[in-house]
């Protein structure tokens, strides 16, 4: 993934993946973090997608 490169968090919403309000551009390492507040009790399924990559998928438990 190239410098800068736009990523963002997508969340698994019954069968579509839908992007959250939260992205951030690639520093010049390549690093990148972002925060959200999930709304949605029970696992969630999230990834990062950036250009054309997509990361494997995390789940993530909300209780």
């Amino acid at each position: 993934m190239r410098v800068g490169t736009r990523v963002t968090l997508q969340q698994k919403q019954g069968n579509v993946w839908k992007y959250l309000p939260v992205s951030m551009n690639t520093t010049r390492t390549g690093a990148y973090n972002l925060r959200v507040k999930l709304g949605l009790r029970g696992v969630n399924q999230l990834r990062m997608v950036g250009g054309s990559a997509v990361s494997p998928i995390v789940k993530v438990t909300v209780r």
